[in-house]
């Protein structure tokens, strides 16, 4: 019975914390794309194009979580990015751009040889 209960609490908790993480996952992405634009709009064609490319990673991943009022979202990171928070917040985005890009190499990896290529 003790394990039961212990179920319930757990699928309540996970339902009841799920759209608080989802909305903590759209913020982290809203920042990300942020962080992005600047890059982005850079002279320097190496630059841009990794800026770039890090908007087109972030705005997938905020279509793939259905992220509504984009535009009040954009504006809110805007207004309270400190330059701490954001060499903060750009380690992370870089983090995560560069843990993705490891995995999509190590499957690539495994295709290959799968396929014997």
């Amino acid at each position: 019975m003790k394990s039961l209960k212990a179920l319930v609490v757990s699928a309540i908790l996970a339902v009841v914390a799920s759209p608080a993480a989802a909305q903590a996952a759209v913020s982290q992405d809203v920042s990300c794309l942020v962080l992005s634009m600047a890059p982005a709009q850079s002279t320097n064609l190496a630059i841009k194009q990794n800026g770039l490319m890090a908007q087109s990673y972030f705005m997938g991943r905020l279509d793939a979580r259905d992220a509504a009022n984009l535009s009040a979202l954009l504006n809110a990171q805007v207004v309270g990015l400190t330059p701490e928070r954001g060499k903060a917040e750009n380690a992370r985005c870089t983090m995560l751009i560069d843990n993705r890009i490891t995995a999509m190499r190590a499957t690539l990896s495994r295709v290959k040889s799968q396929a014997g290529v």
